[in-house]
């Protein structure tokens, strides 16, 4: 193997760790949850948090993130990353970006950063935008992530139960239907 091939395998592998471990860095942050995490917040959206000390949801997202293979981690966390960087300049914005894997043809990832926007109101669209997703791509499992301004992350697990209105399916249009597709290949063992 040539010392070019090598430096770009070395930057492959680099450039894989950075985008697994955002994702792994949510997964941890899971352990533990803000002790003001009901500040502001309504009581119908407070119903979508475990209540302190009962773990049972943070332990079924952190299984979800800990099941993906590495190389699935490192595409969800390039995708992550492409939404934080697209806020990070801004003094106000959000920005959003969906991900599904092969590997899980029920599943679709929503991915969301947000700057200078209260927690509530990010929560609510957040809400908005899994359902979208879930009617616009017919999936019936959803993972978000929220960066919220950077400092913290809200992350959750939506199960489609009912058949999506006509208005969730509509916002799913308005929301994602001029979005263009990209495929990467997640190849697993890298080429010679």
């Amino acid at each position: 193997m040539t010392v070019a091939a090598q430096q770009e395998r070395l930057q492959q592998k680099w450039e894989s760790d950075r985008y697994s471990s955002l994702l792994e860095h949510v997964a941890n942050e899971l352990a533990t949850q803000n002790p003001d995490y009901a500040s502001g917040l309504s009581s119908e959206m407070l119903a979508r948090f475990d209540t302190p000390g009962e773990r049972k949801n943070y332990l079924k997202l952190q299984e979800v993130l800990a099941d993906l293979r590495l190389r699935e981690r490192a595409e969800l966390g390039r995708a992550f990353h492409s939404v934080v960087q697209k806020c990070s300049t801004q003094v106000q914005g959000l920005a959003k970006r969906t991900a599904r894997l092969d590997s899980r043809p029920n599943w679709i990832f929503v991915f969301v950063s947000s700057k200078g926007w209260e927690r509530p109101f990010v929560l609510e669209v957040g809400i908005m935008l899994v359902t979208a997703a879930l009617a616009y791509y017919q999936k019936k499992h959803c993972l978000f992530v929220i960066d919220l301004d950077g400092q913290s992350y809200e992350v959750g697990l939506r199960e489609l139960i009912e058949q999506p209105t006509i208005t969730d399916y509509a916002l799913g249009e308005k929301f994602f239907g001029h979005r263009k597709v990209i495929t990467t290949p997640l190849s697993f063992i890298p080429s010679a």
